[in-house]
């Protein structure tokens, strides 16, 4: 048995080099051609965000299935603050207030949305995270702020801080397991 072993590795070797050795160049410019025609996909991982349109209902879901029907009602750029609840810090950036209408399904999110299930995609390309937006600015207004039951409907608004009011907020449920969790892109202007 031992013997074998060191016969097929000899075998495999003597193909290998029989196979090289038939390649010409017409082989290879046949097989360049054939590769250069061949579309190439890198799996990344991450899946493109989907673009949501103010006043388009679009579902979300997680790793359960589908778990609610969100509308983009509207965005306030730099909405007026209430005052009337305390002193509203300075926001770090831009505030946007965005009002959403929210319809679950039988499997509702886990957590209602909040400003946790926000990044902000900048102009340039590069994602990134937001600083907590002082809810407090929006106290005189519906949030959502308790867990969500099935088959209900919630209207509230979410207040986030970016860097620059011409980006676009990225969506998606911060309890969602799946690897890429599914994203939702929303431009905070027209």
């Amino acid at each position: 048995m031992p013997r074998l072993r060191p016969m097929v590795a000899a075998a495999l070797a003597a193909a290998a080099i029989l196979t090289l050795a038939g390649c010409s160049s017409d082989d290879t410019d046949t097989a360049t051609a054939a590769l250069a025609t061949t579309p190439v996909t890198a799996d990344t991982g991450a899946s493109a965000p989907i673009d949501v349109a103010v006043g388009t209902p679009f579902e979300i879901s997680n790793q359960n299935g589908p778990t609610a029907t969100v509308t983009v009602v509207s965005i306030e750029v730099d909405p007026q603050c209430a005052t009337q609840f305390g002193t509203v810090e300075p926001a770090a950036g831009t505030r946007v207030a965005l009002e959403l209408d929210v319809a679950t399904t039988g499997n509702p999110p886990l957590k209602y949305i909040s400003d946790q299930w926000f990044q902000e995609l900048a102009p340039d390309g590069y994602t990134k995270d937001m600083p907590a937006a002082n809810d407090l600015c929006i106290a005189d207004r519906e949030t959502f702020d308790k867990n969500w039951t099935a088959n209900a409907k919630y209207r509230g608004w979410v207040l986030v801080d970016v860097s620059d009011p011409a980006s676009s907020l990225l969506m998606s449920d911060i309890w969602d397991t799946r690897t890429p969790r599914e994203t939702h892109r929303i431009p905070i202007t027209g």
